[in-house]
């Protein structure tokens, strides 16, 4: 039987790293979005207040809306599992989750 429960905490960890690279002469950062545990999480969305880059990020992957970042376009991050993208700009961008699903069985 598998049980479907709204998260209002920190479920996942986000990780952010420079690369040591440029892009259009900002720093490049590696975000890895993960799944520390054996439950499915979707509809992960994190706080991203006034997030830019000069580095295209595929939508499916982040997209914004507001202060707001969707996750993997809804879709699962499985039990230990990541998500990762790279995005440049002067400083890094604090992202802290605020809401997700989770389904364990």
């Amino acid at each position: 039987m598998s049980r479907t429960l709204e998260y209002e905490q920190n479920t996942v960890t986000v990780n952010q790293v420079a690369t040591g690279k440029r892009i259009q002469d900002k720093p490049e950062w590696n975000v890895t979005i993960a799944n520390p545990q054996t439950c499915t999480l979707w509809a992960v969305k994190l706080s991203c207040p006034g997030f830019q880059t000069v580095e295209k990020v595929d939508p499916l992957i982040l997209s914004k809306s507001g202060d707001i970042c969707t996750i993997n376009n809804d879709l699962p991050i499985y039990g230990y599992t990541s998500i990762n993208f790279t995005y440049a700009w002067d400083h890094i961008f604090p992202m802290k989750q605020v809401s997700s699903k989770v389904a364990c069985s």
